[in-house]
C-alpha cells in the first residue's frame, strides 16, 4: 500500500493482524528498505533544561508542575562538544540538541544553539534539534549552520491532543513541521503511547505522519514514563505487546523512515528489544539519560547490539527508497514527491484520448481542424507547389529563418496576414506561447513597467518574467484600476491584455483600455488568440472590429484555435518586425515552419473569407445554449463567445463532474489550479459550429441530473463568502473582530502575513479566543519576526516577499481574512496587501478605534475601498464609545454599523462568545441586505 493510500481503517486492519503475522510482515517491509543489521544510534543532549511555559501533561520540564526538575541555564558550548565527542566515540552518529522552550526567541540564546549546531556538524555528526515551534528565519539559520534534521513530535492524535496539551494547538505542530519541510530540512516526528489514548488515537497519529510530504526520516515511538508531579504520574503502564504492535504497524505504514525506540526502553529486556528490531525498529536513543528520565547505560546497549549481531549505522547514509522494484535517484524522488503533492491537491494532470466523445473542449471553434474540404485544399496547394513551384525541401525547413528557413513564400504569407488584419507588417512564430515570449522578452526592458490584466494567459506571464521589467497587475477588465496602476508606473509602460479571455470567455473593454493607455502614453499589446476567426469582419479580430488597429503597439494572432492549424504571428510596425528579427531569441534560434504548415496557414486564412455560415451557426448555438440554461439552476457564467463556464470552486468536484460527463459521451474538462486560482475551479465548455442542438440539450440535461442544488450551493459558497477584516491602522482590534466573526459565522480564519510576535501570533490568538470546534485555522503565507510593514519586516530578515506566493486557502464555507496593519501596507515595493487580496475578497469589514485622527483615517480607508469598487459590509467600532464621531463616519460613508466592542478588562472565549451571540442577528440582516 502506498503512502498516499493509507486510511485510518487501512492502518487499523494492519494493526489488528495476528501478532506473529504482523511482525513477520513488518520485517519483510523493513528488509525491502533498510539494512536489517544496522541500528542508528542517536544521543540526546538537553542543552537547556526545565522552566518551560508549556503544559505538556507528561513532561517534567513544565514550570507549572512540581517535579524534581528545575529551570537550568544553557549548557556551555565546551560541555556540549565534550558530550558529543564521547557519544561519537561510543558509536553514535546523530546528536539531538534539546531546549525546553515553547518557541526560541531570537537573540543570544538562540544564537548559541546555532553555534552548537555548527560545532557538532563540524565533527562529521548528524545534528538534530528539538526547540519547539520555530519561524522560517530560525530554521534557515539552523540550516545554514549545518542542521541535518529538526524534531517536532505531534505526540498523539489531533482528536486527543487538547487532552494532553492546551498551550498550543495540534495545528501549531503541523505548521512548524511544514516550515521545516519547506526549508528542505529533514523532519523527525513521532509520539508517545500510554497516555490514556485509545488505539484509534495511536493510529490516527500514524495516519497524520504518513500524510506528510515527504514523510519524516525518523519516527520516535516513546512509551510514557510517568513522572511524579505531572498530571500523568499515576498512569498505568501499557503492555509490551501493545508497544510491539505499534512498532510493527509504524514500520509497515512508514516503510522508508527510521523507527526509533526512545523513552520507556530502560525497563525492556534485551529479548523484548530484539522483537522490536525484528518488527522494524532500527534506531535508538542511547546514553544513560533521556532528557530528564533514566535510560540504559552505554555498555548495556553495546552488549545488546553485540549479542544481536547489530552494527551502528554510519552518519549521513541516505535511505534506500524503492518504487515498483527499482531504486529512485534523488532527482527522481524529488519529482515523484512533487507529483504526489499535486495529486493530493487534486491538480495532477493526465493525457486523455477523447476521439469518441462529443467535443465541447477544443478551441476548434469553426471546425477548420476537422474540415475535409480545407484538408483537401492544403493537400492540393502543397502538391502544386512541390511539383510546379520547385520548392525544396518539402518535409522540414532545415534551419531558422535567419539560416535556411526563409523563403519568398513565407514572407508573402506574412504580408498577406498583416494586410488581412490591417497591420503594417508581421513576423511568424512557431506558436502563440513562443510569440509572447519572443515579443515581451525582446521589446520590454528591465527599466520598463509591464502591467498585466490579472487573467492573461500563462505565456504572457512568462514573457513578462523573461523581460525582467517591473510587473504590476490590474483587476480583470477594469480600465479605472488600470488608470491607477499606470499612475504608479515608471519608465516605459506596456499594458498586456487578451481581447477574448480563454478561461472566462469575456471580452475586454478595448476602447476604454485604449483611451487609458493613450492618456498615459502606454504601449498596448493585445493577444487575439481566441478572437481570431470569430469576431470582426471575416474573423479579423476584436481590434479590427473596433477600428483600433493604429492604436495598438502589437497584436498576437494564433492559428491553433479557430483557424485549425498551428503557429502565430506578431503584428505591428515594420520597425517592430525588423527589431524582432534581429533581437528575438525564440525566433532567431528556432527552426522555421515546414512548408506544409505554411500552406495550411495560407489556406485557413483564405477559407475564412467563406466561413460566414460557420460563424453564424456558432452564434446561433451560443444563443441556443443560453436559452437552455436560462431557467435551470446551473451556475453557468454565460458569455456571447464560444467559451462558457460553470463555477465549481473545488478541484475534486470539478474533476468528478468532468468524469461523469465523459461517461455520458461528453468531453467537458475541469479547469483547476494552477490554471485558475483556488476557489475558481470550473468546468469550461467550448461551443463549436459543428456541435448540434441535440448535443447541447444532452449536455444541459446531464448537468442538471448531476448537479443537485445543494452541491453547487456548497461549491459556490467557497468563492462568494470571503470576508476581509481591515483596520485603520495597527492595534485597532482586527484580531478581536476576526474572532467574533469566526465564532458568529462558523468561518475559517486566515492571516496571510504575520509581522511581529511569532510566539503568540494573531492566528494563535484567534484559536485561543474561539470556542467552536469546527473551525479551520489556515497557516500564514509568511511569518516575519519584525513588527513592521511586511516589506520592511522582510527586508530586516534579508528576504523579498513574492506576492504570487500568497495563495488563498481552500475552504468549505466562509473565510475570514485579517489584514496586517493598515489597508495599504506594502508587500514588495510594487504591490500592497490590498492589491493581492482584493480580487478574491467578497466584502470588507472596517475596524475603527477612537483616537485623535480616527475619523480621517476611517474615511480615508473607506474611500480607498470605494474608489476600487470593493464591497464594504460595514464598520465595527472598538473601544470607548464616541457617538458624535461614529455618527459623523456613518453619515459621511453611508455604511451600516455592524457592531460595537466596548472597553473590556479581559478578552477571552466567553467575551467573544457573548459578542458573537449579540452580533449574529444583525450580521445576518446586513448580509441579506448586501
Amino acid at each position: 500500500m502506498s503512502k498516499e493510500s493509507w486510511t485510518r481503517e487501512g492502518i487499523r486492519a494492519v494493526y489488528d493482524l495476528p501478532l506473529m503475522e504482523l511482525v513477520l510482515k513488518a520485517q519483510d517491509v523493513h528488509r525491502q528498505h533498510h539494512d536489517p543489521s544496522e541500528i542508528h544510534c542517536a544521543k540526546l543532549i538537553s542543552v537547556k533544561t526545565g522552566g518551560c511555559s508549556e503544559d505538556c501533561h507528561y513532561c517534567a520540564q513544565a514550570a507549572r508542575y512540581h517535579t524534581n526538575v528545575g529551570a537550568q541555564p544553557m549548557m556551555p558550548l565546551d560541555e556540549v562538544k565534550k558530550m558529543a565527542e564521547e557519544a561519537k566515540a561510543n558509536g553514535c552518529t546523530r546528536i539531538c540538541l534539546s531546549a525546553a522552550w515553547r518557541q526560541p526567541r531570537d537573540g543570544a540564546a538562540f544564537d548559541r544553539i546555532v553555534e552548537m549546531v555548527g560545532v557538532v556538524r563540524g565533527m562529521d555528526l548528524e545534528v538534530c534539534c528539538t526547540l519547539g515551534m520555530m519561524s522560517d528565519a530560525q530554521i534557515a539559520k539552523l540550516k545554514e549552520a549545518g542542521i541535518y534534521a529538526i524534531n517536532h513530535n505531534i505526540d498523539t492524535s489531533g482528536e486527543n491532543y487538547d487532552k494532553i496539551i492546551t498551550t498550543r494547538s495540534f495545528q501549531d505542530r503541523l505548521d512548524t513541521l511544514e516550515r521545516v519541510r519547506k526549508a528542505g530540512v529533514s523532519q523527525c516526528c513521532g509520539g508517545i503511547i500510554g497516555m490514556g489514548e485509545s488505539v484509534n488515537d495511536r493510529l490516527s497519529m500514524l495516519l497524520t505522519i504518513s500524510q506528510m510530504d515527504p514523510v519524516p526520516d525518523s519516527v520516535p515511538i516513546n512509551q510514557l514514563e510517568p513522572i511524579p508531579g505531572t498530571p500523568m504520574e499515576g498512569r498505568p503502564k501499557i503492555s509490551f505487546w501493545e508497544f510491539l504492535r505499534m512498532i510493527a504497524t509504524t514500520r509497515i505504514v512508514l516503510p522508508k523512515s527510521m523507527v526509533r525506540l526512545s523513552a520507556g526502553r530502560r525497563n525492556m529486556a534485551v529479548s523484548q528489544q530484539a522483537l522490536c528490531f525484528i518488527a522494524g525498529a532500527n534506531s535508538l536513543h542511547v546514553g544513560n539519560k533521556l532528557l530528564t528520565v533514566p535510560n540504559p547505560e552505554h555498555d548495556v546497549d553495546t552488549e545488546m547490539l553485540r549479542t544481536l549481531g547489530l552494527k551502528e549505522r554510519p552518519a549521513f547514509k541516505p535511505t534506500t527508497i524503492t518504487s515498483d522494484d527499482h531504486t529512485l535517484d534523488p532527482l527522481s524522488l524529488d519529482m515523484e514527491q512533487e507529483l504526489n503533492k499535486r495529486s493530493k491537491q487534486s491538480n495532477l494532470r493526465h493525457l486523455r484520448h477523447t476521439e469518441e466523445l462529443v467535443d465541447l473542449t477544443s478551441n476548434d471553434y469553426l471546425g477548420f481542424a476537422r474540415s475535409k474540404e480545407l484538408a483537401q485544399e492544403v493537400h492540393d496547394r502543397f502538391e502544386d507547389l512541390s511539383e510546379d513551384g520547385g520548392i525544396r525541401p518539402l518535409v522540414g525547413a532545415t534551419g531558422s529563418r535567419l539560416l535556411t528557413g526563409n523563403s519568398a513564400y513565407i514572407e508573402n504569407l506574412e504580408s498577406y496576414i498583416a494586410s488581412f488584419h490591417g497591420a503594417e507588417a508581421g513576423i511568424l512564430f512557431n506558436s502563440g506561447y513562443v510569440a509572447n515570449l519572443g515579443l515581451l522578452g525582446t521589446c520590454i526592458k528591465y527599466s520598463d513597467t509591464i502591467i498585466l490584466d490579472a487573467q492573461v494567459h500563462a505565456s504572457t506571464w512568462e514573457g513578462a518574467r523573461l523581460s525582467g521589467a517591473r510587473q504590476m497587475l490590474f483587476r480583470h477588465n477594469d480600465p479605472k484600476h488600470l488608470d491607477k496602476q499606470l499612475k504608479k508606473a515608471s519608465g516605459r509602460c506596456f499594458v498586456c491584455i487578451e481581447s477574448l479571455y480563454s478561461m472566462s470567455g469575456d471580452i475586454a473593454p478595448l476602447k476604454d483600455i485604449v483611451d487609458v493607455c493613450t492618456k498615459h502614453g502606454a504601449y498596448l499589446i493585445v493577444d487575439e488568440a481566441h478572437a481570431t476567426g470569430i469576431f470582426g469582419e471575416q474573423g479579423r479580430g476584436i481590434v479590427c472590429a473596433n477600428d483600433l488597429e493604429d492604436k495598438i503597439f502589437a497584436r498576437v494572432h494564433t492559428f491553433g484555435k479557430a483557424l485549425g492549424t498551428h503557429g502565430a504571428i506578431v503584428l505591428g510596425s515594420k520597425t517592430l518586425r525588423d527589431y524582432l528579427i534581429n533581437f528575438s531569441r525564440p525566433l532567431i534560434y528556432t527552426t522555421a515552419f515546414p512548408l506544409h504548415t505554411q500552406v495550411s496557414i495560407q489556406c485557413a486564412y483564405e477559407h475564412l473569407k467563406h466561413a460566414d455560415r460557420a460563424q453564424q451557426q456558432l452564434q446561433s448555438l451560443i444563443q441556443y445554449f443560453h436559452r437552455l440554461v436560462k431557467d435551470s439552476d446551473l451556475p453557468v457564467v454565460t458569455t456571447q463567445t464560444p467559451i462558457q463556464s460553470i463555477r465549481v470552486g473545488d478541484a475534486d468536484k470539478a474533476k468528478r463532474f468532468s468524469e461523469a460527463l465523459a461517461k455520458e459521451g461528453l468531453d467537458v474538462r475541469a479547469i483547476t489550479r494552477p490554471t485558475v486560482r483556488r476557489g475558481q475551479e470550473c468546468l469550461r465548455i467550448c461551443l463549436h459550429a459543428f456541435n448540434t442542438k441535440e448535443e447541447l440539450s444532452h449536455l444541459v440535461s446531464t448537468l442538471k441530473h448531476l448537479w443537485a442544488p445543494q452541491t453547487y450551493a456548497t461549491a459556490m459558497s467557497t468563492t462568494r463568502d470571503i470576508i476581509g477584516v481591515a483596520g485603520i491602522g495597527t492595534e485597532v482590534g482586527k484580531t478581536v473582530v476576526s474572532s467574533i466573526l469566526v465564532e458568529a459565522l462558523g468561518a475559517d480564519y486566515w492571516k496571510p502575513i504575520q509581522c511581529g510576535e511569532l510566539q503568540q501570533t494573531d492566528t494563535m490568538s484567534v484559536q485561543n479566543l474561539v470556542s467552536r470546534q469546527d473551525i479551520k485555522f489556515h497557516r500564514e503565507a509568511h511569518a516575519l519576526a519584525s513588527p513592521l510593514a511586511p516589506q520592511e519586516a522582510a527586508h530586516a530578515e534579508g528576504r523579498v516577499l513574492d506576492p504570487q506566493s500568497i495563495k488563498f486557502p481552500s475552504t468549505n464555507g466562509p473565510l475570514v481574512v485579517e489584514m496586517a496593519g493598515g489597508i495599504l501596507v506594502p508587500v514588495d515595493g510594487k504591490a500592497t496587501l490590498l492589491d493581492i487580496l482584493s480580487p478574491e475578497v467578497t466584502r470588507w469589514v472596517i475596524v475603527s478605534k477612537h483616537y485623535l485622527g480616527s475619523i480621517n483615517h476611517t474615511l480615508a480607508t473607506v474611500e480607498t475601498l470605494q474608489r476600487r469598487k470593493l464591497p464594504i459590509w460595514g464598520i465595527v467600532f472598538n473601544g470607548k464609545p464616541n457617538p458624535h464621531s461614529e455618527e459623523a463616519i456613518l453619515t459621511h460613508t453611508g455604511l451600516p454599523c455592524l457592531g460595537h466592542i466596548h472597553d473590556e478588562c479581559c478578552i477571552d472565549k466567553d467575551v467573544i462568545k457573548r459578542y458573537a451571540e449579540l452580533w449574529k442577528s444583525p450580521l445576518v440582516e446586513h448580509q441579506s441586505a448586501s
